[in-house]
């Protein structure tokens, strides 16, 4: 598969609660976005058959471009304003300033990977 669309547009049902919680659990989930009052924390944890994942959100009407693939996470401030976001990426503090760009390199195993979630799911299998 090269490529997904992802379209609930609602022509027969309203969706939009579905559309809503799909894009939340991938925003949330793979790409590890918590927003607070305070700061934005990232904290990715890439899925190593997906090839990237993009998406724009806003903090208190500063646009924020997030772009993550298999080696590098991308946080772009999209906004011309004096004040910075507090963004906090892997732990790290940052201050997000006016058409900053902040990048950091990730690396994703896809060996490690499917250890780990097999090990949790068999954690899982335990509690049930």
């Amino acid at each position: 598969m090269k490529g997904a669309i992802f379209d609930l547009d609602g022509v027969l049902v309203d969706t939009a609660i579905y559309h809503y919680a799909a894009w939340m659990s991938v925003v949330r989930g793979i790409a590890g976005l918590k927003m607070f009052e305070d700061r934005v924390e990232i904290d990715p944890e890439m899925i190593p058959w997906w090839k990237s994942l993009s998406f724009n959100v806003c903090w208190h009407g500063c646009p924020i471009k997030v772009q993550l693939d298999n080696e590098k996470l991308e946080v772009s401030a999209d906004f011309d304003k004096a004040e910075c976001v507090p963004i906090v990426i892997f732990g790290e503090r940052y201050e997000l300033k006016s058409n900053e760009t902040i990048t950091k390199e990730i690396s994703v195993n896809l060996k490690e990977f499917c250890r780990f979630h097999s090990d949790e799911a068999r954690k899982e299998e335990r509690i049930i």
